[in-house]
């Protein structure tokens, strides 16, 4: 055998050394002695030495104590401290003189290890992939089995095309880093290509459930929106048909989750993206689809009162709290509109809104009508796919037992100049349902009164920038004084925001009440850390006054 390019050992059923060529020792760096103390059926012995070269030395010797006096093939690989990796292969053959003898093939594949790893992701790559498939029932005979399971990120290609092979990029390292991550030394993790990757876990059991639980829950905690699909390679069957079945299911999952989600408008057509981002923005889009999922995006509610301090209505509130830092609205709402995600997150906060007018109803509190804010990438959805978000907010306020008219809307004038036509389709469709509108940060636009007249308005609110001076202010009580007007001559409500101390309530009161002396309808409304900060549902509730 010394023509053999592998390093070889051949032991006798008892452990007994019966060869070994030069380039075992050689590779193992150890002389004759060792490696015949190694393999004499002292296994304190050979731990001690398998510690000392082995990164991973209990494993190496669990094959040798199990496989020793059988037949079975075994196929894996040993890694040195020193960073070589061997290829080992084990074979038992009948002698009759030293009973079932072990054949030991050891082949340096260091080289090769790294030609077959993926240089993006440190996955092994599809080269190593083909490989694996076409020796597979070797590894099959030896492990008995093994769970397939296909992973794919969701809405890939969208990352791509919208901000760019970066933020790609970023999204398969962090997913080839959690999969490698899960698995175990045994373990072999695959990119096969693109955004696909695929974990094959060696065991005896149908652990499907446990595995694809596992795999969805490090995905999730780690940012990763993926599907998954896993499906068993018995002892008989073949890893590619058992990838197959798992790539199937992988599409049946992304199919009915897409089906379920269908009261969630999947973005198609997106606004024009910036190109250049910062890393901080590359990070946040590549966490911010599986946000909600982590619960990490909730919602707040902040009161907004009468005059006589009586709640009125509740402005909804998202908030991103990421691993304990707050993500301003400011930097993740336009994030959430570039790349689809503020379609899930309306939906979320529209369900659990609704959710919880039914659950004070049940208390039998008075409810406040509740606002929620409304994206211009919510009107370019409708636009482009015809979706109906007067029949998505009928049909869950109808299941809820709430009616739509304690749902207010609110837009910035900044969404109606992208297509005010449709935002009037939109709206009136809202409208006829019982559904209030409100145009957000009134003056700060284009303040056109033709979309007062256009829209079906019942409300627009006076930006916090023409608060803060008052009321030492003159232009800002020009300002405030003159919108209020507008909103008293057009039959509508006003809702100062950001109200912060009693001189500015006191200044807005008094329009107020000049105003209804007037004899004119001119209901106006606070808003503002006066009143109350936003606040959780809990403590909200104890805000809420009970029905007699």
């Amino acid at each position: 055998m010394g023509c053999i390019g592998d390093a070889v050992l051949i032991t006798s059923e008892s452990r007994e050394t019966l060869y070994y060529n030069e380039k075992l020792y050689r590779i193992w760096g150890v002389d004759e002695k060792v490696i015949s103390e190694y393999t004499s059926g002292h296994k304190e012995i050979g731990c001690k030495y398998a510690d000392k070269y082995l990164k991973h030395p209990d494993e190496f010797v669990e094959i040798v104590h199990r496989v020793q006096g059988t037949l079975q093939e075994t196929n894996d690989t040993i890694e040195f401290i020193d960073g070589r990796i061997f290829k080992r292969r084990g074979v038992g053959i009948k002698d009759e003189v030293h009973g079932i003898c072990r054949i030991w093939f050891f082949t340096d594949v260091t080289e090769k290890k790294y030609i077959n790893t993926d240089s993006l992701t440190k996955c092994l790559n599809r080269a190593a992939w083909d490989e694996f498939t076409q020796n597979q029932p070797s590894h099959e005979k030896a492990i008995g089995g093994y769970a397939v399971a296909v992973i794919d990120v969701n809405n890939f290609k969208l990352i791509n095309d919208e901000f760019g092979h970066e933020a790609g990029d970023k999204v398969l390292r962090r997913v080839g880093s959690t999969l490698l991550s899960v698995a175990r030394d045994q373990d072999l993790v695959f990119r096969i290509g693109g955004d696909e990757f695929c974990l094959v876990v060696p065991t005896r059991q149908d652990i499907n459930q446990l595995i694809e639980q596992r795999i969805a829950h490090c995905l999730i905690s780690s940012g990763i929106n993926a599907s998954v699909g896993i499906a068993m390679a018995s002892e008989h069957g073949q890893i590619l048909e058992a990838f197959r079945k798992a790539d199937v299911n992988m599409l049946r999952y992304k199919k009915d989750g897409k089906i379920k989600a269908q009261s969630l408008p999947v973005h198609h057509v997106l606004p024009q993206a910036r190109i250049t981002r910062t890393d901080e923005e590359l990070e946040l889009l590549s966490e911010l689809n599986v946000a909600l999922e982590k619960r990490e995006i909730y919602q707040l509610y902040q009161p907004i009162v009468d005059v006589n301090g009586c709640i009125s209505s509740v402005e909804v509130l998202m908030r991103w709290n990421k691993n304990g830092v707050s993500v301003p609205p400011s930097t993740f709402i336009p994030l959430a509109e570039e790349s689809g995600c503020i379609h899930a997150i309306w939906n979320a906060s529209l369900l659990e809104s609704v959710t919880q007018l039914a659950a004070w109803k049940k208390k039998n509190m008075v409810l406040p009508a509740l606002r929620l804010n409304f994206s211009g990438a919510q009107v370019e959805y409708a636009k482009n796919s015809g979706h109906s978000y007067a029949k998505q907010i009928s049909s869950i306020c109808e299941l809820n037992g709430i009616p739509p008219s304690l749902i207010r809307i609110e837009l910035t004038e900044t969404v109606l100049l992208q297509d005010l036509a449709k935002a009037k389709e939109i709206f009136e469709e809202l409208a006829a349902i019982g559904v209030h509108l409100s145009i957000d940060d009134y003056g700060t636009g284009f303040s056109s009164l033709s979309v007062i007249k256009m829209l079906p308005v019942t409300s627009i609110k006076i930006d916090g920038s023409f608060v803060h001076g008052l009321p030492d202010s003159a232009p800002d009580c020009s300002i405030v004084s003159t919108l209020i007007s507008l909103a008293r001559a057009m039959d509508i409500i006003a809702v100062v925001e950001c109200v912060e101390s009693s001189d500015q309530y006191d200044y807005i009161k008094s329009l107020s009440e000049s105003c209804s002396g007037s004899g004119m309808s001119c209901e106006t409304l606070f808003q503002g850390y006066l009143f109350s900060k936003p606040v959780h549902a809990e403590a909200l509730e104890q805000m809420l006054p009970i029905i007699d």
